[in-house]
């Protein structure tokens, strides 16, 4: 119990709260509390009230103890350096503490964590390279209005100039400001020429087919040997190549002279007037006979044709004759070794002299030459020359 203690509030406390201030192992006199008006009483109990937010554990003490004081449940204090960082954020309007701990909570620190460099981080992001969409040079004015931000990328869709800067097409333009002017160059705009890129074939742009660019090109009537001519090499992986006028001649003559005659000044033409200096000959074909009537023959195979007479036989008309009209043959007629065979005419044969027919050599092994004429597409005129020949 502490007796005869009157008017010593702050003595009091130091008592009761166990404080050694004045070496007395907190047992003080009557005499040290006695205020400046004298006077004396009795304490019977101490207690002591805090704020929200701080606990006040053995209060009131009613002999002598400690009351200890403490932080309520959910609270807590800031050093100096603690409370200058809490002191950088900016709270303007009504916010729900609450709800900024429930989207804390998400966040995981596992290390010592530099939110200044973070801070850096997020602001460089303003400077990133955005793609923004596409523009018209042609216009004559730059993207976005005036509204487009620092870091916005425009592609460009034709050929235009702008400010100055030629612009064309596939070239990109990249805002240095936010709210980038539409006609100053300088200060507000990046160019980035994509010239490396194929901007045009032959003076086209877009969508370009080649069959289109080789259907509008001028046309050439005779090439010469300069001329160039695109190819895939095929032995060589398909890569493209080119080859000459002049290289695609000299490579056809190799292969035709492989096929025909080379042309000189030599060689029979249709169409000319020549002097025959060698003898000339065709090579005969034969006819055959089946059922007494020659077979089919063509007068497109020869201008001699030999006939073995063998049994009695009629000479048919040629299939091909209202192709040959104007063409002469010869016909060498032969006897077999027994002779004796007459040959007759189809419908469509005339005679020379004006004879209804000729009948051909009969000795065996004796040969009749017949000469034929073909008059027109149903007729030939036939003359004969051999031993025995009626005329």
């Amino acid at each position: 119990m502490v007796d005869n203690v009157k008017n010593a509030p702050e003595r009091e406390l130091e008592y009761v709260l166990g404080v050694d201030a004045l070496g007395k192992g907190g047992k003080q006199l009557a005499s040290d509390f006695a205020g400046p008006g004298g006077g004396a009483g009795t304490v019977t109990s101490v207690g002591l009230t805090v704020p929200t937010g701080f606990s006040i554990g053995s209060s009131p003490v009613t002999s002598s103890g400690t009351m200890a004081l403490t932080y309520a449940p959910g609270y807590q204090s800031f050093t100096t350096g603690e409370a200058t960082k809490v002191g950088y954020l900016s709270i303007t309007g009504s916010i729900n503490l609450d709800t900024v701990k429930a989207k804390t909570d998400y966040l995981t620190v596992t290390a010592a964590t530099d939110l200044d460099a973070i801070r850096n981080k997020v602001n460089a992001l303003d400077a990133a390279l955005v793609l923004a969409g596409t523009f018209a040079p042609s216009t004559g004015v730059f993207p976005g209005g005036g509204t487009s931000q620092r870091g916005d990328v425009w592609i460009a869709t034709d050929n235009g100039t702008i400010a100055g800067i030629a612009i064309k097409f596939g070239d990109r333009v990249t805002a240095l400001v936010d709210n980038a002017s539409t006609t100053v160059f300088t200060g507000n705009w990046f160019h980035e020429d994509y010239t490396n890129a194929v901007l045009s074939i032959n003076g086209l742009t877009g969508a370009v087919l080649i069959e289109g660019i080789i259907v509008a090109a001028t046309a050439k009537t005779t090439p010469v040997d300069a001329d160039l001519f695109g190819i895939v090499d095929s032995a060589a992986s398909n890569v493209l190549k080119k080859v000459s006028w002049a290289n695609i001649k000299a490579t056809l003559k190799a292969y035709f002279d492989t096929l025909y005659q080379a042309a000189d000044a030599a060689i029979a033409k249709l169409n000319i007037a020549q002097a025959w200096t060698k003898g000339q000959r065709s090579t005969p074909v034969s006819l055959s006979i089946t059922g007494g009537v020659t077979n089919a023959w063509l007068l497109a195979n020869s201008n001699v044709f030999k006939l073995p007479l063998t049994v009695n036989a009629q000479l048919s008309l040629p299939t091909d004759i209202a192709t040959y009209v104007d063409q002469a043959f010869f016909l060498v007629v032969t006897q077999d070794g027994t002779g004796g065979h007459a040959l007759t005419y189809a419908s469509g044969y005339l005679f020379a002299n004006d004879v209804a027919a000729f009948d051909v050599a009969p000795g065996a092994n004796k040969k009749t030459l017949i000469s034929g004429y073909v008059l027109d597409s149903s007729t030939i005129v036939l003359g004969a020359i051999g031993a025995g020949v009626a005329l």
